[in-house]
């Protein structure tokens, strides 16, 4: 304890004993005062000290804070550390300061004068805290400018984030681009060595036959026996005539074989020989021959079957069409065997409507031919309704190639008893149908087709709107194969229609690749009632911008809707819709009433048209009952924000894998589940990712669900998260903004 009445002791410094002595006579009143002085100064000496230390720990949370937000804030949170190590070093100052105050009470033992230096010790030291609390004020400044720097550096983070992922988006079509390159290269590499196989085949049998028939006549002996003593030594092919009975010997390598008779003849039968290949080369009857004038105003239709008629009586051949423009004003049949080119230079004007232009009865090759209907009402007030321009019945193993079927009511029309198609390089604007096949038995093949409403020029807005209601690309009905490629239509109202066949089925095991369907209504049609299994489409591409018309109609209700036609006895299984493009259809996506097998597609801007206020429900992808067991997987899908859109709706079905889609954008729920769907697999399924001003307070989210906040304001959030799954779930907001 203390002394009172010694208490230098409690300083620990010796005196002299005088000076102590006066010291202890004063020391009541003395002790009082400097108590009083120095007391009041080691108290703010403290305080200071405190508010320092405060303030250094105030600035090393922000540095840390700064510290989170990456590298380069960690680097300003370092130098704010810096800066409330050296408040805190001011701090430790302070806190000498008190013990130098200790000091100064001890020093009054000697002198008074030593206490008033303690007090101005003390004074000193209140202004090393002050000054130790600027600094701290001036770390926290520093401290707020690293986290301003760190969400600027967060922000060019996204930015580079989304630059790399268009930039990886660009390079994944570069690829798919260069392996489709690469799968053409092959195919025609294979094709080449195939060839190149045929011809060395060839070649090898050329030699052989030659070796067979090589021929080296010798001078003529008496008899046989003659041979082996005429000739010992002969070579392959060497030929000799006994003239003894007339009979000609062949050395076949091994022996003198008797090959034929001599033959007077001979001559005459090899002029005769020559005569066959001379009608044979000579097949080819041009029209021109038998009549037609091919100019336009005279009408060629006589000539044409004239010549026809004559190709079919001399076993079959081509009939020729050069270069210019025919009149036809009835039909054309065309029989077994013959074939018509007109090298892509002949065009035909048809002028009637009772039946084809020309008629295919079995057989056949069209080449190079093109058409017009000058009579067609092209304002698309009076649209006339003609038969095809090439059509047939009992068709099959025929060629229809490089045809242009220009503004043809119906262009090709294969509808009866056909098989083994192939049809190529079709081009043009026809009005209702380009090309339907129907009954087919046997594997048809399209490919390279281009249907556009501009071949013309810019269509009548009328007409224009008529094609966009009604025509069709590719009408198929029963078929059993079909294969079809890079078919391109654009302004009708789909790219395909599947329908039934006239004599019973329905289209089955149908593939289309490389297809576009560009300002379309919708990409098929099904209406099929029987039968139909199988359907592929592949690396396709769906566009849909109506553009150039101040009232355009409306959309069909479905991009594609795999239905049973309303009949209950529609057997289709799986659709498979695989690596495609659909890019902003207006309404629903795909509508599935049959099993679907949906792989690696790109669904963009769905449902574009569509606005808040709208109360149309929109799915990019509805599986309706009777589609169990479909397959979801590797989609993208990107819909418009809109409160009651559904990316992926599961309606009284059951058994589906839904699996690794990346959907964004889908308001009301990125995958919706009815109360009587069953036994669904969902995985790896992405959270849903929005933009909106505010947490949600509707529709069905999951746990990480976010909500970006589109228009941030300081001391709100950077967005909200869903804590707890729910309708509308529990959300809490993140990343709070300073003020």
């Amino acid at each position: 304890m203390s002394s009172m009445k010694y208490p230098y002791r409690d300083l620990g410094v010796p005196f002299d004993r005088n000076f102590r002595n006066d010291l202890n006579a004063n020391f009541d009143d003395i002790e009082h005062d400097i108590r009083m002085i120095g007391g009041e100064a080691a108290q703010q000496a403290l305080e200071a000290a405190h508010e320092a230390e405060t303030q250094a720990i105030y600035a090393q949370q922000m540095g840390d804070y700064a510290e989170e937000k990456g590298d380069y804030a960690a680097q300003q949170g370092d130098y704010a550390k810096v800066q409330g190590d050296y408040a805190k070093s001011q701090g430790d100052a302070a806190s000498l300061a008190v013990n130098n105050a200790n000091n100064a009470l001890a020093a009054a033992n000697e002198a008074v004068n030593n206490a008033n230096t303690a007090i101005e010790n003390a004074n000193i030291a209140i202004t090393n805290a002050n000054n130790a609390a600027a600094s701290a004020n001036d770390a926290a400044t520093n401290a707020n400018s690293a986290a301003t720097n760190a969400n600027n550096a967060a922000d060019n983070a996204n930015t580079q984030a989304m630059n790399a992922q268009n930039a990886a988006q660009s390079a994944n079509e570069a690829a798919t681009n260069a392996n489709d390159a690469a799968d053409n290269a092959n195919t025609q590499a294979t094709y080449a060595q195939q060839q190149g196989d045929y011809a060395k085949e060839q070649g090898d049998y050329a030699k052989q036959v030659g070796d067979e028939n090589k021929t080296r006549w010798l001078t003529a002996v008496n008899t046989y026996a003659d041979i082996a003593t005429t000739y010992p030594n002969p070579q392959l092919g060497d030929t000799v005539q006994t003239i003894d009975d007339s009979k000609i010997y062949r050395w076949d390598g091994t022996q003198w074989v008797w090959t034929q008779q001599y033959n007077a003849n001979a001559i005459t039968d090899v002029q005769n020989k020559i005569g066959i290949l001379n009608k044979k080369t000579e097949s080819v009857f041009s029209v021109k021959e038998f009549g037609a004038k091919g100019d336009g105003q005279n009408d060629d239709t006589a000539a044409i079957r004239a010549t026809i008629d004559y190709a079919y009586s001399q076993g079959g051949g081509t009939v020729f069409f050069p270069k210019g423009t025919y009149k036809v004003s009835a039909q054309i049949d065309v029989p077994w065997g013959v074939n018509l080119n007109g090298n892509g230079k002949a065009v035909f004007e048809v002028y009637h409507t009772l039946g084809y232009c020309f008629n295919l009865q079995g057989r056949h090759e069209v080449r190079g031919l093109k058409f017009y209907y000058p009579q067609q009402d092209m304002s698309g007030q009076n649209i006339v309704i003609y038969p095809a321009a090439i059509g047939g019945s009992n068709v099959n193993y025929t060629i229809i190639d490089n045809i242009g079927i220009g503004n043809a009511y119906i262009g090709i029309d294969l509808s009866n008893g056909t098989g083994g198609i192939i049809i190529s390089n079709v081009y043009g604007f026809p009005l209702y149908r380009g090309i339907i096949i129907n009954n087919c038995i046997d594997v048809t093949h399209i490919d390279r087709v281009h249907f556009n409403p501009n071949y013309y020029g810019t269509p009548a807005l009328d007409l224009k709107r008529w094609v966009w209601q009604n025509g069709i690309g590719i009408e198929i009905g029963r078929h059993d194969f079909g294969n079809i490629d890079k078919a391109f239509v654009r302004g009708y109202k789909a790219l395909l229609h599947f329908t039934d066949g006239s004599i019973g089925g329905a289209a089955n095991n149908i593939k289309v690749t490389n297809w576009i369907a560009d300002a379309c209504n919708t990409l098929a049609v099904f209406s099929h009632h029987a039968g139909g299994i199988g359907f592929y489409f592949g690396t396709g591409t769906f566009y849909y911008p109506y553009t150039n018309d101040p009232n355009p109609p409306s959309q069909s209700n479905t991009f594609l809707n795999v239905n049973n036609g309303g009949a209950t006895t529609f057997e289709s299984k799986y659709l498979y819709f695989i690596s495609n493009r659909v890019y902003r259809a207006q309404n629903h996506g795909i509508w599935a009433y049959n099993p679907i097998v949906c792989i690696g597609n790109e669904f963009t801007n769905y449902a574009y048209k569509y606005t808040e206020s709208d109360s149309a429900v929109i799915d990019c992808i509805q599986l309706n009952t009777g589609s169990d067991g479909s397959i979801i997987k590797d989609n993208i899908i990107d819909g418009k924000n809109k409160a009651q859109n559904r990316c992926i709706a599961v309606v009284s079905s059951s058994n589906h894998v839904i699996e690794n889609n990346i959907l964004l954008g889908w308001k009301a729920a990125d995958i919706y589940i009815s109360s009587d769907s069953t036994t669904n697999q969902l995985f790896n399924h992405p959270r849903k990712q929005v933009f909106a001003t505010a947490a949600p307070t509707s529709g069905t989210w999951r746990t990480g669900d976010i909500v970006w906040n589109s228009a941030p304001t300081a001391n709100g959030y950077v967005g909200w998260i869903c804590v707890a799954s729910g309708s509308p779930g529990t959300w809490k907001g993140f990343g709070l903004i300073q003020s």
